[in-house]
């Protein structure tokens, strides 16, 4: 079993699932989870060049596991909240709200991934001279 299984939350998944009329969704989240993770480190690794790059991706992708768990359990906890039948609009607005927020989250840390990716290798001096320059505020150099 690999650390990215170990590190899924199964028994908060099994809780979440135990209503579903679907064997074993739990271990299928989980192999989706794997999934997920070996695809967004290929698509990343694929824009990672230098060492300097990829040593930062091996940071950043742990960041992102522990990040997409945490959002996954905030999912996976108002879905276990959610009846099979008969969930009331507040039940079914939660989970809503909380898988929303989850697709949020992904698109905007994936982003920012790559980002931290691409702009590790930014030249400092053309960075120092961008900082360096003074900005006017209310009509005077600050």
């Amino acid at each position: 079993m690999t650390d990215q299984a170990l590190d899924f939350p199964i028994l908060l998944a099994e809780r979440a699932y135990a209503k579903s009329q679907v064997p074993d969704k739990a271990s299928k989240a989980r192999q989706d989870f794997i999934d997920h993770m070996a695809e967004t480190r290929e698509t990343m690794a694929a824009i990672a060049k230098t060492e300097r790059q990829r040593t930062l991706l091996d940071a950043e992708m742990v960041i992102y596991r522990r990040g997409y768990i945490a959002e996954l359990s905030k999912v996976l906890r108002a879905y276990s909240k959610t009846p099979a039948f008969g969930a009331t609009d507040d039940q079914l607005s939660e989970f809503g709200k909380a898988d929303m927020a989850f697709t949020q989250w992904r698109r905007k840390a994936e982003k920012g991934m790559k980002d931290n990716i691409l702009n590790v290798e930014r030249p400092i001096g053309r960075w120092q001279e961008r900082v360096s320059q003074p900005t006017i505020v209310s009509g005077r150099s600050a």
